[in-house]
């Protein structure tokens, strides 16, 4: 090896002696060759005045090289290059199919048998400017079992997301748009989120609100059953055998019971009319049952009338008792409470007398009348409510002339239960 070293400086020295240049077209050694310099070897190739080109090496041991730079093409026309820093080699090769790093085989134009870490980012397609973003004109295939998004910050999806398996939120789901199709097949939606809380259907069957917000379905009821309003409000099927059966010309047979209740229901109103044959009502504002006849209207009423007669056969003694004070006459002590509405007097006599008249019950009075031949009635009255069996007076009093008799008639109502 000195012997080559030396032959090639000796080379050199007369070529640059006599103003030539130094060239070789093939340096071939059997043993290493080392060129060495105390900062870098310098190899330059395709010179212009030459043809061949290359330095070859073949030997068993290797070429130490402390740095080399090449300004033309370097080839590697196989095989593999290693680097390495002593502990660990790292093999860069190259088949007919691509290169590989740590992959001796590379199944693509560029297989890599590890990790690959990338400060900046990552453009497929596309150019990225954004460091750790992954960047691509065109799609990206995920062949793995699952794809995870460790990340806390939010997915945005500017296209549509086709997803060809199943999804599962463990999460909540939010939509400001709207679900045009596919098929529900998760729990019930309840019924204040626009559901019905039911799962399953049957032929007739009725939905309904049980109670607030709850929405329950009533299965179809059977032959012969209606639908009725049941204790609480809600539908229910009741058997028609429990209602009255019409006959021909429609007339009620039998005892019949309506709606299970204790009373019976008439229409009523505030003056209501009734004009038909065999319309009734009740007139809420004055109590009054009303029903028409074909021809008049009738009318219920819930006052009476009693009449009380005073009379003499002396009738100057009455005239004075009339005259020089007040008589008091107990007439009536009604069953039930009732109240005086008004009252008509009237006194009888060839010559004209007036009699001052009034009702009381030993401790109050009603508004008094002047009665006289002619007649009169008095309403508006003050003190005229009237308990169960209370004492019920008439007080006459007299004015002038002279009276044989008087009549006088009370009409009372009866005062609600």
């Amino acid at each position: 090896m000195k012997q080559v070293k030396q032959f090639i400086l000796l080379a050199a020295a007369f070529f640059m002696a006599i103003g030539g240049s130094v060239w070789a077209s093939t340096i071939t050694t059997i043993q290493s060759t080392d060129l060495i310099s105390d900062s870098r070897a310098t190899i330059n190739t395709n010179f212009s005045n030459l043809n061949t080109d290359k330095i070859e090496a073949f030997g068993y041991r290797d070429i130490g090289i402390g740095g080399l730079i090449a300004t033309g093409t370097v080839s590697f026309l196989g095989g593999t290059f290693n680097l390495g820093n002593g502990s660990a080699t790292t093999t860069i090769s190259y088949n007919a199919t691509g290169i590989g790093v740590s992959s001796t085989s590379p199944a693509q134009l560029f297989s890599v048998g590890g990790r690959i870490y990338l400060t900046g980012g990552l453009g497929v397609g596309v150019t990225t400017t954004t460091a750790g973003t992954i960047e691509t004109s065109g799609k990206v295939y995920v062949g793995g079992s699952n794809l995870t998004v460790a990340g806390a910050g939010v997915s945005s999806f500017a296209g549509t997301l086709t997803v060809t398996g199943n999804v599962t939120l463990s999460g909540t789901g939010n939509t400001v748009g709207t679900i045009t199709s596919g098929t529900w097949n998760g729990t019930a939606i309840g019924a204040v989120y626009g559901g019905t809380a039911q799962t399953t259907w049957a032929t007739g069957d009725i939905l309904y609100a049980s109670a607030t917000n709850v929405l329950s379905k009533l299965t179809a009821g059977t032959r012969g059953t209606i639908l009725s309003i049941t204790i609480g409000g809600i539908p229910g099927w009741i058997s028609t055998s429990t209602f009255a059966v019409l006959t021909a010309n429609n007339v009620w047979t039998g005892t019949n019971d309506f709606g299970g209740g204790a009373s019976l229901e008439i229409p009523n109103a505030a003056s209501p009319t009734v004009d038909a044959a065999g319309e009734i009502a009740i007139d809420t504002t004055t109590g009054q049952l009303k029903w028409y006849d074909g021809t008049n209207t009738h009318i219920t009423l819930g006052e009476f009338d009693r009449t009380i007669i005073i009379a003499s056969t002396t009738p100057d003694a009455n005239y004075k008792s009339y005259k020089t004070g007040t008589s008091t006459f107990r007439v009536w002590n009604p069953y039930r409470a009732v109240t005086m509405d008004r009252f008509y007097c009237q006194t009888v006599r060839g010559i004209s007398g007036d009699l001052f008249i009034r009702f009381g019950d030993g401790s109050a009075s009603t508004t008094y009348a002047n009665c006289g031949n002619a007649g009169t009635e008095k309403s508006s009255l003050s003190n005229n409510a009237f308990t169960s069996r209370e004492r019920m007076f008439l007080e006459v009093g007299g004015t002038s002339g002279l009276v044989d008799s008087i009549t006088i008639t009370a009409t009372f109502n009866l005062t609600a239960d």
